[in-house]
């Protein structure tokens, strides 16, 4: 009889072992130590990166090759060589859940890019061999932006600033619009800038204005990812025009 612990360990040896006996004589085969199960790794791709999980094995049971057999944990010596050969089952892990600032967990997958989606945080995973994971990340967070103030207000126009910020994709574009308070219609202008993932400051100059009128402004930031937040609307009124008169005394 050879007793083959395919992995793990049996009799306290990894190696086969060899045993011969009579014909019709018995012996008795203990279960074996399964092998470690398999190692996964985790690549978190620009986010937190958690700690390497291993699967557990477990003995599942013995294959009977060649002559004799096994009855429950007890071998009988048949006519001529026979040969036990361990199984195992690999057990699951639960896939763990990265975080990333400014955006969404969207899965682990074989790949930084491409590959296969092996699952999200929280789900059975049961490995067939050691495997590297990557985390791939969505921007589902909107930037902020604050309450536009005004300043350098004239007879024709004034300055809006805001802070906008995102800390996922970057923020990339901001609308203004404005309108006179009386009307229906708003009118725009578009800023645009590269990527910029933190905070920054943005002004507008709005000129051509009428004096002495009140208008309606507001502005709409967006970030790479096409997420995008509204301001509050705040009201400026432009200075009044005065006439001046050159008066001669005669």
């Amino acid at each position: 009889l050879t007793v083959n612990p395919n992995g793990g360990t049996w009799n306290n040896t990894t190696s086969n072992s060899t045993f011969t006996q009579n014909y019709g004589t018995t012996k008795a085969i203990a279960n074996p130590t399964p092998p470690a199960g398999y190692k996964v790794t985790f690549n978190g791709n620009g986010g937190s990166t958690p700690a390497a999980l291993t699967s557990t094995k477990t003995f599942s049971k013995w294959t009977l090759s060649g002559k004799g057999s096994l009855n429950g944990t007890t071998f009988t010596f048949g006519a001529g060589d026979g040969t036990l050969t361990a199984s195992y089952t690999n057990g699951a892990i639960t896939l763990p859940t990265p975080t990333r600032e400014g955006y969404t967990f969207n899965g682990w997958y074989t790949a930084a890019s491409g590959g296969s989606k092996i699952g999200n945080g929280g789900a059975s995973y049961t490995p067939t061999a050691a495997i590297t994971l990557y985390a791939r990340w969505k921007d589902t967070t909107a930037p902020t932006i604050t309450t536009p103030t005004s300043s350098s207000i004239g007879v024709n126009g004034f300055t809006v600033s805001t802070n906008v910020a995102d800390y996922g994709s970057g923020t990339n574009k901001i609308i203004w619009y404005y309108k006179k308070s009386t009307d229906s219609s708003w009118q725009s202008i578009t800023d645009t800038w590269g990527n910029i993932n933190g905070s920054l400051s943005k002004s507008k100059t709005l000129t051509g204005l009428t004096n002495n009128t009140t208008y309606n402004v507001y502005a709409v930031v967006y970030d790479a990812a096409g997420n995008s937040k509204q301001s509050s609307t705040i009201s400026v009124k432009t200075l009044l025009a005065v006439a001046m008169t050159n008066t001669t005394e005669y």
